[in-house]
């Protein structure tokens, strides 16, 4: 089954399965395709740019392309230059493929689209907090607005009501989830613009409690971790990349998201988990339904939100 994706998380990937009654119009629905791999290029290249960094070596790595490249979308819209060049091609457009006009509205449809899901609940979106000293163009609020659903604020950066205002938002987005996003506020900060995604879903054949017992880990090859491994043996979608030597497994939730679970084939290739970093890319699965058991650490990930500022030069 060919399936396309787009990558709100990585690590935890959750995916847009495209197959809703709604749409958007014509021209740009044949054209979100586009964007998808626009997106998914993008989180690949930033993911192994992340895993390069030293101070994320032997961490576990969770963020949001999506929300990344949806914040840069979002201020080219205030941008111009050289400023908007980069921006736009920090996240790969071309302008051959889709105007920046077509961009944002692709961006509008999806937000629409991923608001539409049933059986989960999931809130995406951003707010842009503006200094009292800047004076914003009233068409650049509008687009905003209109294009990513993002809130708008003009604030005082300099008292500390600011910073309470800004992580009361999150926490309300974030259904309590994440109660300070941030903890400090630069005085000469100009600009803040912050993005959210908040999921709760339950798996479509979830784990039983009493097949969950404690396990080792394995980190690398020499290191390993007492954790509560849950197991379970049904049918379900997987994958083999034979280029990669990896294992890809598809658990989906409500069948308006999934979680695709990678792991390098260490008995075909001896290869480790590092390697399949630096190959993985975007690509095709053709999943077929099999009977598989499988073991899975019984894990909780939490991330802040994106934030982006800018700041007097």
């Amino acid at each position: 089954m060919e399936r396309n994706i787009i990558y709100l998380w990585i690590c935890a990937f959750a995916v847009v399965h495209g197959n809703q009654e709604t749409s958007p119009q014509p021209f740009i629905s044949d054209k979100i395709p586009s964007l998808i791999k626009m997106n998914n290029d993008f989180a690949f290249h930033l993911y192994k740019r992340l895993v390069e960094m030293p101070e994320y070596q032997s961490k576990n790595i969770f963020f949001s392309p999506f929300s990344v490249s949806m914040a840069l979308s979002e201020l080219s819209l205030g941008a111009g230059g050289e400023t908007k060049e980069q921006l736009l091609s920090g996240i790969g457009h071309n302008s051959s493929v889709f105007t920046t006009e077509e961009m944002h509205q692709m961006f509008h449809s999806l937000l629409e689209e991923i608001d539409q899901r049933t059986g989960v609940d999931i809130d995406v979106g951003t707010a842009l907090y503006a200094s009292d000293k800047l004076k914003l163009l009233p068409e650049f609020l509008k687009e905003i607005k209109e294009f990513y659903h993002s809130d708008g604020f003009t604030v005082d950066f300099t008292v500390k009501e600011t910073l309470d205002k800004i992580n009361t938002y999150v926490k309300e987005k974030t259904h309590g989830k994440i109660v300070q996003a941030v903890d400090d506020l630069e005085f000469d900060t100009l600009m803040f613009l912050l993005t959210y995604i908040y999921f709760k879903g339950k798996c479509d054949m979830p784990f039983d409690p009493s097949s969950t017992h404690q396990s080792r880990f394995h980190v690398d090859a020499e290191t390993t971790v007492p954790v509560q491994m849950m197991h379970q043996y049904k049918s379900l979608k997987v994958y083999y990349d034979v280029e990669l030597t990896s294992k890809v497994l598809c658990l989906d939730y409500n069948d308006s998201f999934s979680m695709f679970l990678a792991v390098p084939d260490i008995g075909r290739s001896g290869k480790t988990i590092k390697d399949l970093e630096m190959a993985i890319s975007y690509f095709t699965l053709w999943l077929s339904t099999k009977a598989v058991a499988f073991s899975l650490p019984l894990l909780s990930l939490t991330f802040p939100a994106l934030l982006l500022l800018s700041r007097k030069l």
